[in-house]
């Protein structure tokens, strides 16, 4: 039986795919995003879900990323 379904193609690396596939099992089954996932850095992703995604990856990467803390003299001197 031959399978079609019109979806958009996500390239991410190991980590950010993995939470974009724990997220997706977390949802319900009407929300799920996920069609397929096609190797370790590809997944087929729902047209209509492709902001959720968008919004998943940037928070991810707000959390994750490192941002060393502000010296009390140098945040005076930028206002």
């Amino acid at each position: 039986m031959v399978f079609a379904s019109q979806g958009v193609l996500v390239t991410t690396d190991v980590p950010t795919k993995e939470l974009l596939v724990y997220e997706n099992n977390k949802a319900a089954p009407t929300s799920k995003f996920i069609i397929t996932v096609l190797d370790d850095t590809h997944i087929l992703v729902k047209p209509d879900f492709v902001g959720l995604v968008k919004d998943l990856v940037k928070d991810f990467n707000n959390r994750n990323v490192y941002q060393p803390p502000i010296d009390k003299d140098e945040a005076a001197k930028r206002q």
